[in-house]
C-alpha cells in the first residue's frame, strides 16, 4: 500500500494545463478525475494506474475509480494524454513525472527501511 497523502501544489488551479482542462466541456469533472487518478496511483505507490499489483487499469476501471461514465473517463484520458499529463504504455496508463512530483522513490526507500527494522 502506498502513502495516505498526496503532494499537491497550491498553485494547481493556476497551472495552464489545469486551466485548459477546466474550460473544456466536462472540465470540472475531468479535473476531479485527475485528482482521483493521482490519489489512486499514490495509494498503489506507482506512476502506473493499477487496480491490483501488476494489473493496469483500463478505461472502464478509470470510470469506476473516478465514479464517472466510461465515455467521460475516455474523454478525460484523451485530454490528459493530449496535454502530456499521462502516457499510454504497454504497462498501462502512466502519469507523467509522477515519481518526481510525489518523491515515490524516496518514499519506497523509507518504506523498505521501516520493514527491515
Amino acid at each position: 500500500m502506498g502513502a495516505t497523502w498526496l503532494k499537491l501544489d497550491i498553485g494547481i488551479l493556476q497551472d495552464v494545463k489545469i486551466r485548459k482542462i477546466r474550460r473544456m466541456a466536462n472540465g470540472d469533472t475531468f479535473f476531479a478525475c485527475w485528482i482521483g487518478l493521482l490519489c489512486h496511483a499514490m495509494e498503489h505507490g506507482s506512476d502506473v494506474v493499477l487496480i491490483a499489483d501488476g494489473v493496469p487499469a483500463d478505461v472502464s476501471d478509470i470510470a469506476l475509480i473516478c465514479d464517472v461514465e466510461e465515455d467521460v473517463a475516455a474523454q478525460a484520458l484523451d485530454a490528459f494524454e493530449g496535454l502530456k499529463m499521462i502516457e499510454r504504455t504497454d504497462d498501462g496508463i502512466a502519469i507523467t513525472k509522477f515519481r518526481d512530483h510525489q518523491s515515490l522513490d524516496s518514499l519506497n526507500k523509507k518504506r523498505e527501511a521501516a520493514k527491515a527494522r
